[in-house]
């Protein structure tokens, strides 16, 4: 089943299988949570229509939006 290669599942396998404590369970999903963003960013790099937002900004939403419905705005 394609759920159970999502990531972390492997660790906490395991961990329920006894052979890692829960330390090293969770050191190990962060380690693979890591990898899997670093190989989605390098993924998306090569997209070149995609559209970047940068999260904290006070109107992100609305540019958000904006995209969403089609209407052109500055970046």
């Amino acid at each position: 089943m394609p759920s159970i290669r999502a990531v972390g599942y492997r660790q906490v396998w395991t961990y329920l299988q006894g052979k890692d404590d829960l330390e090293t369970m969770t050191e190990k999903a962060i380690i693979a949570t890591r990898q899997l963003a670093k190989r989605q960013f390098t993924w998306l790099r090569r997209e070149t229509d995609a559209i970047s937002f940068q999260t904290g900004q006070a109107d992100l939403l609305q540019k958000v939006l904006m995209v969403v419905m089609n209407q052109q705005y500055s970046f």
